[in-house]
């Protein structure tokens, strides 16, 4: 009798305790199905940029908007494996770390050749022109006709003394006309700010009489001097076309595969260009986006079936 009751507890408890797996096996599947998974971890991308007025404003010594700031903001948007980290810095600095080996992207900046040494280009955003800067009082002394001025007719003016920025890099036919103009006394070159700002205050405060600027940066330093002539920006002659800018990545596996995403994400954006557009309108001159609207959708329709070159 103790050894049937022995049993019959025996089946009892299996019966009991399969029925227990049962109640904790769905438990525990829904359980695992409804846990988040582990996160991805997350790459920080280092930024170098640089600061320029409407382009890559600053305040308490971080950026903070501008056309290509808003730009750069809305493709990291787009690249949620990288948390981007970004510091103010200049074409000397970029040039230095990007020679020693460190990992990191930059922007604006125009395509050199000495810059394609160590760094992978991608073509980032376009430019208006870049123009010639005047006092707004001052339009009568300069040749200006039908609205433009043509470089070879200012060329021969030694009475106007123009200025440039160490620190910039002009388009290649400005550069030129700068080369030749400095050997030849008509010019002067300034340091002072990497923006090239103080160039543009020595003209409001007639210290020289024209630089050479974009529209972006002449119309916001505009709106923030407090003493001085207000500027103007000339077209020059034959000068039209949109000047396109670039993100420089370093030369190293990292930054290759770093500008191949950079690059995927910026022609994926293109493909809709009135997105793109819509960051122009805070600060370029009313006038001047009408002139190039045309141009600036052209440019991005035809960079989003234009991948950039990393070799």
């Amino acid at each position: 009798m103790q050894m049937s009751g022995l049993g019959i507890n025996c089946k009892l408890l299996r019966g009991w305790c399969f029925a227990m797996l049962c109640l904790l096996v769905p438990a525990v599947s829904a359980q695992a199905q409804s846990s988040p998974s582990e996160p991805a971890s997350v790459e920080t991308l280092e930024w170098t940029v640089w600061p320029l007025p409407g382009v890559i404003n600053i305040g308490d010594g971080k950026p903070t908007d501008g056309a290509a700031m808003d730009l750069l903001r809305l493709i990291m948007s787009e690249l949620p494996a990288f948390a981007p980290n970004y510091r103010l810095g200049n074409r000397f600095r970029q040039q230095q770390d990007m020679q020693q080996g460190q990992n990191f992207c930059s922007a604006p900046l125009f395509r050199r050749a000495d810059s394609d040494e160590y760094g992978y280009f991608v073509p980032f955003m376009a430019s208006t022109p870049i123009q010639l800067v005047i006092r707004r009082s001052a339009a009568d002394e300069f040749p200006i006709e039908n609205g433009t001025i043509s470089l070879a007719r200012l060329a021969e003016r030694d009475d106007l003394r123009g200025g440039y920025s160490g620190f910039r890099t002009y388009p290649p036919a400005v550069s030129h006309w700068l080369e030749q103009a400095r050997e030849d006394g008509r010019v002067e070159k300034a340091t002072g700010t990497p923006s090239g700002e103080n160039i543009l205050r020595m003209v409001s405060l007639e210290r020289i009489d024209y630089a050479f600027e974009f529209s972006i940066l002449i119309n916001t330093v505009n709106k923030h001097f407090r003493s001085g002539e207000p500027l103007r920006g000339v077209p020059i002659k034959g000068h039209r076309a949109l000047v396109e800018a670039g993100i420089y990545c370093s030369r190293t596996p990292w930054g290759k595969r770093v500008a191949g995403e950079l690059d995927r994400v910026i022609r994926e954006l293109a493909s809709d260009p009135e997105t793109l557009l819509a960051l122009y309108r805070p600060w370029v001159p009313e006038e001047t986006y009408g002139l190039y609207k045309a141009d600036l959708q052209a440019y991005y329709r035809q960079r989003a079936s234009r991948p950039a070159v990393l070799e």
